[in-house]
Protein backbone atom coordinates (compact mmCIF):
# COMPACT_ATOMS: atom_id res chain seq x y z
CA UNK A 1 0.00 0.00 0.00
CA UNK A 2 3.17 2.75 0.54
CA UNK A 3 4.09 1.42 -3.07
CA UNK A 4 0.32 2.94 -4.56
CA UNK A 5 1.42 5.99 -1.97
CA UNK A 6 4.63 6.51 -4.01
CA UNK A 7 2.24 6.20 -7.03
CA UNK A 8 -0.14 8.67 -6.24
CA UNK A 9 2.76 11.58 -5.60
CA UNK A 10 3.64 10.66 -8.87
CA UNK A 11 0.38 11.33 -9.71
CA UNK A 12 1.05 15.19 -8.23
CA UNK A 13 -0.97 13.99 -4.95
CA UNK A 14 0.87 14.61 -1.32
CA UNK A 15 -1.94 14.16 0.93
CA UNK A 16 -1.97 11.69 4.29
CA UNK A 17 -3.42 8.24 3.88
CA UNK A 18 -3.87 5.67 6.60
CA UNK A 19 -4.70 1.77 6.20
CA UNK A 20 -7.21 0.13 8.00
CA UNK A 21 -7.30 -3.77 8.31
CA UNK A 22 -9.72 -5.70 10.13
CA UNK A 23 -8.12 -9.39 11.31
CA UNK A 24 -10.56 -10.09 14.08
CA UNK A 25 -14.08 -9.86 12.25
CA UNK A 26 -15.64 -10.76 8.63
CA UNK A 27 -13.35 -11.14 5.45
CA UNK A 28 -9.85 -10.67 6.24
CA UNK A 29 -8.52 -9.81 2.73
CA UNK A 30 -10.45 -5.95 2.80
CA UNK A 31 -8.05 -2.85 3.26
CA UNK A 32 -9.46 0.39 3.49
CA UNK A 33 -7.59 3.38 2.75
CA UNK A 34 -8.27 6.65 3.83
CA UNK A 35 -7.27 10.47 2.42
CA UNK A 36 -6.88 13.26 4.56
CA UNK A 37 -7.48 16.33 2.51
CA UNK A 38 -8.09 19.90 3.30
CA UNK A 39 -10.31 20.38 0.60
CA UNK A 40 -12.90 17.65 -0.73
CA UNK A 41 -12.16 19.17 -4.44
CA UNK A 42 -9.19 17.27 -4.41
CA UNK A 43 -10.49 14.19 -4.33
CA UNK A 44 -12.10 14.75 -7.89
CA UNK A 45 -9.01 15.85 -9.19
CA UNK A 46 -7.22 12.59 -8.41
CA UNK A 47 -10.13 10.91 -10.46
CA UNK A 48 -8.93 12.86 -13.03
CA UNK A 49 -5.49 12.32 -12.81
CA UNK A 50 -5.95 8.29 -12.56
CA UNK A 51 -7.58 8.71 -15.59
CA UNK A 52 -4.09 9.21 -17.71
CA UNK A 53 -2.71 6.72 -19.69
CA UNK A 54 0.63 6.85 -17.62
CA UNK A 55 -0.66 6.44 -14.57
CA UNK A 56 -3.06 4.04 -15.20
CA UNK A 57 -0.32 1.64 -16.45
CA UNK A 58 1.61 2.36 -13.16
CA UNK A 59 -1.21 1.09 -11.09
CA UNK A 60 -2.07 -1.54 -13.43
CA UNK A 61 1.65 -3.49 -13.05
CA UNK A 62 0.90 -2.75 -8.93
CA UNK A 63 -2.68 -4.19 -8.85
CA UNK A 64 -1.30 -7.65 -10.90
CA UNK A 65 1.12 -7.78 -8.36
CA UNK A 66 -0.94 -7.27 -5.08
CA UNK A 67 -3.55 -9.82 -6.44
CA UNK A 68 -1.31 -12.15 -6.38
CA UNK A 69 -1.16 -11.51 -2.36
CA UNK A 70 -4.98 -11.73 -1.50
CA UNK A 71 -5.84 -14.99 -0.13
CA UNK A 72 -9.39 -15.12 1.34
CA UNK A 73 -10.32 -15.89 4.80
CA UNK A 74 -13.93 -15.68 6.55
CA UNK A 75 -13.10 -14.35 10.59
CA UNK A 76 -15.83 -15.89 13.06
CA UNK A 77 -15.48 -14.63 17.01
CA UNK A 78 -17.39 -17.63 18.82
CA UNK A 79 -18.77 -17.88 22.60
CA UNK A 80 -18.35 -21.26 24.22
CA UNK A 81 -20.01 -21.35 27.23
Amino acid sequence: MKEADGLMQKAGFSFKSRYLTDFLSGRSDRVIMEWGVEDPNEIGSLYQSLGSPEVQAAFKDWEAQMNELVEYSEVENLAIA
